[in-house]
């Protein structure tokens, strides 16, 4: 492991690389179609991007019912955009519609979402950022553990190494992974922004009740006319930034009325930045503590499945009597050593050594369990879970590498990561970009 160069990572508590070897570099997303996510359900079934694939598709729980199983596809949009334009078109509320996650918005990918509809509806809706491929009539909404995880199909452009070179790193890179016995379980970039980096400081001013620094954070650096006129408009859920602006403009001090403005989904997405920030800092902690991350020591918390994220029902502590037994299941892969999630319904922490990363956290961040319980949160659900701080890559391969471009070599890659890990956490130990937001995260 070593200490990472980027100013940014330190600013998300992504301090470290495991990997020793020298990063390729390059850039990611130039275009959407450089980013590929496609859904992959729990019998491996591949929800494809492509019309044509999709039309072939046996959607599962097919059949007469209340609902409607879909394939979205979009382009450069995120998933929160896309179903708000989905409620709006057929004239339903958000709440009638389920996913089973949140995928990238500057990429090209697929999804299986489910709609509550009684009667019989045409679902004949097309954008140019949003597509549905195909759907049926189901009895069934579709449910998180359906999804097994995420392919991802990555293009990187502008490598100046050759191509010999690139090989032998991602061998090297690939090697190292092994011997780890994975990559570390940080969230990725685009759970805080890169261009503007804040969704977990609005968290913790939210989870502070300090709702003035929260609004300050988000509409700094926008003015109600550069939104009014398209100069920063982004596709938003909803355009809460302008209707805060035009609160603020009006001479409207009660920020705990204008936070009531922010659409609540988005307001949980913020402080769930923050949960994700505070464990990043522990998984860092533990790494410059020395402790393992492939080996249990005596207090450690494991669970498993090993997936994003863990119950406290499937997690429980070492201690001498089971420690040789944890770490056979751990070089097997079937469990993995825990950090809490921060929530009010984290009564579980670990012991001993293991604690120091996680009491040093929240000591400076000046928390507990308890504060995610606040009334002032409008009862966001804030429970908290355990997530693994290794995650596995499944299926990894190179599909080509291009040295006959201009600007430097392309690499296309393929891997699958289970549900709740990120492509950009592998991609930033492969690349170890010292500028991410410039290298496309």
């Amino acid at each position: 492991m070593h200490l990472s160069s980027s100013k940014l990572d330190h600013e998300l508590g992504l301090s470290y690389y495991l990997t020793t070897v020298e990063g390729i570099d390059g850039k990611i997303r130039s275009t959407p179609e450089d980013f590929v996510v496609e859904e992959v359900l729990r019998n491996k079934l591949v929800i494809p991007v492509s019309p044509l694939n999709a039309s072939n598709i046996n959607i599962p729980l097919s059949g007469p019912g209340n609902y409607i199983r879909a394939i979205l596809m979009k382009r450069n949009c995120a998933t929160l955009t896309a179903i708000y334009m989905l409620s709006r078109s057929l004239k339903l509320p958000v709440s009638a519609f389920s996913f089973l996650g949140l995928k990238d918005a500057k990429a090209v990918t697929s999804q299986l979402i489910s709609i509550s509809s009684p009667s019989k509806m045409k679902l004949d809706f097309s954008s140019k950022s949003v597509r549905i491929l195909r759907y049926v009539r189901s009895y069934a909404p579709v449910k998180p553990h359906e999804l097994y995880g995420n392919r991802f199909t990555v293009k990187i452009r502008s490598l100046t190494l050759a191509k010999e070179c690139i090989i032998s790193r991602i061998d090297a890179f690939l090697s190292e992974i092994d011997d780890i016995g994975g990559l570390p379980a940080y969230f990725g970039y685009q759970r805080f922004g890169t261009i503007r980096p804040i969704s977990h400081k609005i968290g913790r001013a939210l989870l502070n009740g300090n709702f003035e620094l929260a609004i300050k954070y988000m509409v700094e650096g926008y003015q109600l006319s550069s939104i009014l006129t398209g100069r920063h408009r982004r596709l938003l859920p909803v355009d809460y930034e302008s209707i805060i602006l035009r609160y603020l403009e009006s001479g409207c001090k009660d920020y705990f009325r204008l936070v009531k403005r922010v659409p609540r989904l988005l307001r949980k997405l913020f402080v769930n930045a923050y949960q994700s920030y505070i464990f990043n800092r522990m998984l860092s902690l533990r790494i410059k503590f020395g402790l393992p991350l492939n080996k249990a020591v005596i207090g450690d918390l494991v669970g498993f499945p090993i997936i994003g994220s863990i119950p406290k029902s499937q997690v429980f502590i070492v201690n001498k009597r089971n420690q040789s037994k944890v770490n056979r299941l751990i070089r097997r892969g079937v469990v993995s050593i825990v950090l809490p999630i921060i929530g009010y319904g984290t009564k579980l922490l670990p012991e001993g050594a293991a604690l120091e990363p996680v009491s040093k956290v929240l000591e400076e961040e000046r928390i507990s369990p308890e504060d995610f319980c606040s009334k002032d949160l409008f009862s966001l659900n804030l429970y908290g879970a355990y997530r693994p701080v290794l995650f596995l890559v499944e299926n990894f391969r190179v599909l080509n590498v291009d040295s006959s471009e201009d600007n430097g070599c392309t690499v296309i890659l393929r891997f699958i990561l289970r549900r709740g890990f990120y492509a950009s956490i592998l991609l930033r130990e492969l690349m170890k970009p010292v500028l991410p937001n410039k290298s496309g995260f």
